[in-house]
């Protein structure tokens, strides 16, 4: 077990500080609401500007505190464990994400030193509207530190995705689209869900528009059906070619195996993706600390782009977890950092920006 203590976090940000120098540090994949049970409502806090809370809950910031940077892998976790499991899981869930908004998010990137995020929505099985989207812009509108994506409904039809986008773009300023298939429930493998993400790959092209995908199964589901659609395997035979923009398989694909070996397989697999897609990226969130330098053996590093999966896991640990990996596996450790941490996302963010200021300047 390898315990860090807090002058060493400290000492170790103050080392980040420095190899980031003026460069931006980017986190692609923050979300600001839970996405699992998704039953939170949330108040202007009265005392903090900027913070959105359950009730009358207390906000304090977050602050630096002792982490374990290793874990041990075990086994799957059994079906007769999953009732107690989601009972703490819905718990953990609430007190962390008691509260929202500009202030709490900032209060993140402070401790971690990122300068933007981009903000993930997942639409529900059931659900029909764009509240999520709504939320966001009320609660972050207006600032440039946060880019917003948006997730579609799983009750449109291909023939409305278009459209669909269209207005959240016009409406939004979306720049990303998120898909969960797992929790949308959208069949990677299906006849109709591959239609449905390869639409959203053709509107992606011709609008300039990311797109990020969970990669792996969700263990915890009130619809278990769903679990496994946007596993690897069925992510494989969709035409990610259908876009020139950059397609980002979230989680590098390992989300929900707690098996070395199987995170393994499906690394190999992520690995064939990318050599037959130029435009497949993956993100690190969700992904353990022994896997991470699994992840930069077998992946160019040139693909790999840093997301916390913020605010399940506080981010500034994230960012800990990748620089104490790179070091002690890899040997050019601080430059494959800021490339993960800045090069790399500012590189397919340039790609769309550019798109987008053309399409203005073409307007005017």
């Amino acid at each position: 077990m390898n315990m860090l203590n807090i002058n060493y976090i400290i000492n170790t940000f103050e080392h980040i500080s420095n190899i980031k120098g003026n460069n931006e540090f980017i986190d692609i994949h923050v979300h600001p609401f839970d996405v699992v049970f998704d039953d939170q409502n949330y108040l202007i806090n009265e005392n903090t500007k900027g913070v959105f809370s359950i009730k009358n809950a207390t906000y304090s910031c977050p602050k630096y505190n002792p982490m374990q940077t290793d874990t041990i892998l075990r086994g799957e976790i059994l079906n007769a464990d999953l009732k107690a499991y989601e009972k703490l899981l819905i718990y953990k869930t609430r007190k962390i994400y008691a509260h929202t908004g500009p202030q709490v998010l900032y209060d993140h990137m402070k401790l971690s030193n990122v300068d933007k995020v981009f903000l993930l929505p997942v639409s529900g099985y059931m659900e029909t509207n764009n509240n999520k989207i709504e939320n966001i812009q009320y609660m972050f509108g207006n600032d440039n530190r946060f880019v917003f994506g948006y997730s579609l409904p799983n009750s449109l039809s291909s023939k409305m995705i278009e459209s669909d986008i269209l207005y959240h773009i016009n409406k939004f300023n979306i720049k990303l689209i998120k898909i969960h298939p797992n929790i949308t429930g959208i069949d990677a493998g299906s006849k109709n869900g591959i239609e449905k993400i390869e639409s959203i790959l053709g509107v992606a092209n011709n609008k300039a528009l990311l797109v990020l995908i969970h990669g792996g199964k969700s263990t915890l589901l009130r619809h278990t059906n769903m679990s496994e659609y946007g596993t690897v395997e069925k992510l494989f035979n969709i035409n990610w070619r259908l876009t020139k923009y950059p397609v980002i398989i979230a989680h590098a694909g390992t989300y929900g195996y707690e098996s070395f070996n199987k995170n393994k397989d499906n690394i190999s697999i992520i690995q064939k993706m990318m050599g037959i897609h130029e435009n497949i990226w993956i993100d690190i969130s969700g992904i353990p600390y022994e896997m991470l330098h699994v992840i930069f053996e077998y992946i160019d590093n040139d693909r790999i782009l840093f997301g916390s999966d913020s605010l399940y896991t506080p981010q500034w640990q994230v960012v800990i977890k990748l620089f104490e990996s790179l070091k002690k596996y890899c040997r050019n450790y601080e430059e494959t950092f800021l490339k993960v941490m800045s090069i790399n996302p500012l590189n397919i963010y340039s790609k769309i920006h550019n798109r987008y200021m053309r399409e203005v300047y073409r307007r005017t």
